[in-house]
């Protein structure tokens, strides 16, 4: 296999991998505008309605604002967050329900209407949101950060791979696979802990 046929596949695989991110992407950048028009439903027709209501005074009786509360809801059933949902089944339960029965359900909203305007840009109170009570649970957010994380390492390996092949093609040995895998980690193993030390150094 000479340089030009060597040149021409690490420049298909290349194209290949960048086509292949690109479409990644572009779905991710599709997806992330729908679910910026829902959510900016979900604060206009659902959270902000909601909090306003859940603002009630003294006098105000508590049956009639969870009256009040499921019309919200059934009106906009479909992008209310299920919490809120089963959290108000839970309420309606309950004879007679107080103003001390809705706490829960006043810091779920709360939590909600200040996660989304926090998500749209929108001013916001930090102090009022509980992870427990927003769209992305601690669980699912890890579980986004270690996919995240392997998909970027992978890139990184595939990356190495190709370089180191094409730099011992050129000097005439024939690398195998496995050694060039476990070099392509070594090289960035070492990157990444320069980099990090380098980081620590001018962050004192």
């Amino acid at each position: 296999m000479d340089s030009s046929v060597l040149s021409a596949i690490i420049t298909g695989a290349f194209t290949a991998f960048c086509t292949f991110v690109g479409h990644v992407v572009g779905q991710r950048n599709a997806a992330t505008l729908s679910k910026k028009q829902i959510r900016e439903r979900q604060l206009t027709n659902v959270l902000a309605p909601m909090d306003k209501l859940l603002s009630f005074s003294p006098c105000d009786d508590a049956s009639d604002v969870l009256i009040r509360f499921g019309c919200i809801i059934e009106e906009n059933y479909r992008d209310t967050p299920s919490a809120i949902i089963e959290e108000y089944k839970r309420l309606r339960r309950i004879r007679n329900v107080t103003f001390g029965q809705l706490q829960t359900l006043i810091v779920m909203v709360s939590s909600f209407y200040n996660w989304t305007k926090k998500a749209l840009g929108y001013s916001f109170d930090s102090r009022k949101i509980r992870q427990e009570y927003t769209p992305i649970s601690r669980r699912t957010f890890l579980f986004s950060v270690i996919v995240n994380g392997l998909a970027f390492f992978i890139y990184l390996i595939a990356t190495a791979f190709l370089f180191l092949y094409g730099a011992r093609f050129v000097q005439g040995n024939a690398p195998t696979v496995p050694s060039l895998l476990i070099e392509s980690c070594i090289v960035i193993f070492t990157c990444g802990t320069v980099y990090s030390l380098f980081s620590r150094t001018h962050s004192r």
